[in-house]
């Protein structure tokens, strides 16, 4: 599209601010805005005027035209009423190979991303973030919403609508006018005019009002649309025909919200129709409504970039909740520990000592700075960090005269470590201490919350965490400077100069105000979360806890585990199984549990770095099992899970008296 390019966009809702915003910032000069609801005419919208009805189009047919009305069927509708040529619209911050091709009238906006020899028609909506992968067929008047992503060889038919932060698996085939939900993930083919939803996505229900409309229909808000339907005004149509029909207007967000509910929880509580059980997952998301609202919320002010003010109210009411000063929103836990270490000093060549049982970020940031990581085993109390050890590894690296840049301690499964030893032991030897809480937000220690221990503390976001914003993190610390040169090298250490000027090398680090609205929406539900997630345990241990050969990971003293995940170790020789043959037997039954972190010393990548002890981790892994945690996991599907553990070593339970049982115990507390 050549700049100066004039353009009129018909359609004055929400979707139609987006392009006009998208146009210009493209160069282009938007001359009018046409929409059929006289009330609108004679305003303006980023100094665009609005002129007047959409049929006057046919007077400005010597001008490239954009067709901006999110509502997939109403756009096929409109483009068939209107016989005049379409312009493609290309965001100059999308991605776009030069191999894949697009239909006339479709739109990729920022940060979208199309891969080699995709193939979109005409009319489609490629939104905000949104990613379509290799050799993808996306049909006409398909809209992908922001933050969904297609794997290769994903066909999508004409009409379909993938909500925000959906994704789809390599090779499936999705029907036309079929509504995937926000935040589903489709592992299967779906059929025509269905809306599928859940994780992994499955039809709740058959629709007819995927069909397109005649071209005298209303044009309504599609979901992720941020338009006139948004919670502030949810029955407000966009204004595109006079005489519309206010009775064919799709349901409000909230009644689709209600309605994907109430069918995820008919479709959990019945047997698929393949006569396998509905998947348990091992630590789902879990929504509410609230996200729902604030994320349009962020689209309605077309804040969208790493910047805006649901990051800073994110990081505002994040810092409040854990009790630290400065808190910084980032894209990834991972990205959070990077920076930590940064910030820290660490440099090529440094040492720095960190848990051997975690997950493999936790190591690989150290060697993102060029420092080699030296690993820890774990005490049996805690599971976490052993800090005699530690003290132990520190008094033989200062007779070296090579003291660690940093220590890394990581809470594991919700549980804070044994800060009253390890701080102390930091402190004496001058070693900064950062803390990877990623998997502990809303644990507490000594009343203290995890992630505040150390100089920083990190959190991850990520789908499988207490609270999620589907993909980021948050770096802590009671120092400003610090903070503030987080989010300077988190932005490309961009300098302060009206050109694009750096003097350090940065990174794109930051989390957007879209994935920020989310993050506010689950963090107002975190203590809830946390009630549940021990719920869960409490459920576990009571109905496991006397079995002969089953142990669970102990809550250490002092302190308040969130139980992110319900973790125990299992003797086969008393139990009669191994861990092994119960993930296997869970897994026939469609319930996913998992075996504890590999430790990094047994890893192949980290196999050369040096490890203090390394017994008790190898032990915990060998043994050690997941149970299913989510905080949305029902009476029934914790009754699955135990009775499938205890068959696997051929015993049995009643599980009647088992939840009475639990029910005492949690009341009790």
């Amino acid at each position: 599209m050549p700049d100066g390019c004039e353009i009129v966009v018909i359609g004055a809702g929400g979707h139609g601010k987006v392009i006009v915003r998208a146009l210009q910032e493209s160069g282009a000069s938007v001359v009018a805005i046409l929409d059929d609801d006289p009330a609108l005419w004679g305003q303006e919208f980023s100094g665009v005027p609005i002129t007047g009805p959409i049929e006057s189009s046919t007077t400005h047919v010597s001008l490239s035209a954009v067709l901006a009305v999110g509502d997939n069927a109403t756009r096929k509708a409109l483009s068939e009423r209107l016989d005049r040529e379409w312009l493609t619209v290309i965001h100059p911050n999308a991605n776009v190979d030069p191999t894949a091709v697009l239909g006339p009238g479709t739109v990729v906006l920022s940060g979208a991303i199309v891969q080699p020899d995709a193939q979109i028609g005409s009319h489609a909506i490629i939104n905000t973030g949104a990613s379509v992968d290799h050799d993808c067929v996306v049909g006409d008047f398909v809209h992908v919403a922001p933050g969904a992503r297609l794997a290769g060889e994903v066909s999508v038919g004409e009409g379909a609508f993938l909500g925000i932060g959906s994704s789809v698996v390599p090779n499936i085939d999705i029907g036309a006018w079929t509504t995937v939900g926000a935040g589903a993930a489709v592992v299967n083919h779906l059929a025509e005019r269905i809306v599928a939803v859940g994780v992994p996505a499955k039809p709740t229900t058959r629709t007819d009002s995927a069909n397109p409309p005649s071209t005298n229909l209303p044009v309504g808000p599609s979901p992720g649309d941020g338009g006139k339907g948004s919670p502030r005004d949810p029955n407000q149509a966009e204004h595109l025909t006079s005489d519309a029909d206010l009775t064919a207007l799709p349901e409000t967000l909230e009644e689709a919200a209600a309605k994907e509910e109430a069918a995820a929880k008919e479709q959990a509580s019945e047997p698929a129709n393949d006569d396998q059980p509905p998947r348990i997952y091992l630590s789902p998301p879990h929504m509410s409504l609230r996200e729902r609202e604030l994320l349009l919320d962020a689209f309605d002010s077309n804040w969208i970039a790493p910047l805006g003010p649901h990051v800073d109210a994110f990081e505002k009411e994040f810092a409040e909740k854990v009790g630290a000063r400065e808190a910084v929103a980032l894209s990834s836990g991972t990205a959070a520990l990077h920076l930590s270490l940064i910030l820290a000093g660490v440099q090529q060549g440094d040492d720095v000592l960190t848990s051997s049982l975690t997950f493999a970020a936790t190591a690989n940031a150290i060697t993102y700075v060029g420092a080699k990581p030296v690993f820890i085993d774990s005490d049996r109390e805690t599971w976490n960090m052993d800090p005699e050890l530690l003290g132990e590894e520190l008094e033989a690296s200062a007779k070296r005269g090579k003291l660690p840049k940093a220590v890394v301690i990581v809470d594991l499964y919700g549980q804070c470590a044994d800060y009253d030893r390890i701080a102390k032991i930091c402190r004496f030897y001058d070693v900064p201490l950062i803390e990877d809480a990623a998997e502990a937000l809303g644990a507490t220690y000594r009343g203290k919350s995890a992630g505040t221990f150390g100089s920083f503390g990190v959190f991850s976001f990520n789908g499988n965490k207490i609270i999620t914003t589907s993909g980021g993190g948050m770096l802590v610390t009671d120092q400003k400077e610090l903070a503030d040169k987080a989010r300077f090298l988190a932005t490309q250490a961009r300098d302060p100069a009206p050109h694009y000027q750096h003097s350090e090398i940065g990174y794109n680090y930051r989390m957007s105000n879209l994935l920020a609205a989310v993050g506010r929406g689950q963090l107002a539900e975190l203590d809830s979360r946390v009630n549940q997630r021990r719920a869960n345990f409490e459920y576990y241990s009571q109905a496991l806890g006397d079995v002969p050969g089953i142990r669970f990971m102990p809550e250490i003293s002092g302190g308040r585990s969130t139980r992110w995940l319900t973790c125990l170790l299992v003797d086969p020789d008393k139990f009669g199984a191994t861990t092994e043959e119960i993930r296997l037997a869970h897994e026939r039954e469609n319930i996913e549990s998992r075996p504890l972190w590999k430790p990094m010393h047994m890893q192949p990548v980290f196999a050369q770095c040096p490890m203090r002890g390394g017994t008790v981790s190898e032990q915990l892994f060998e043994k050690g099992l997941c149970l299913p945690s989510g905080s949305s996991l029902s009476r029934d599907e914790r009754q699955r899970v135990v009775e499938v553990l205890l068959a696997a070593g051929n015993r049995r339970t009643t599980p009647v008296d088992r939840e009475e049982k639990v029910a005492t115990s949690v009341q009790a507390r």
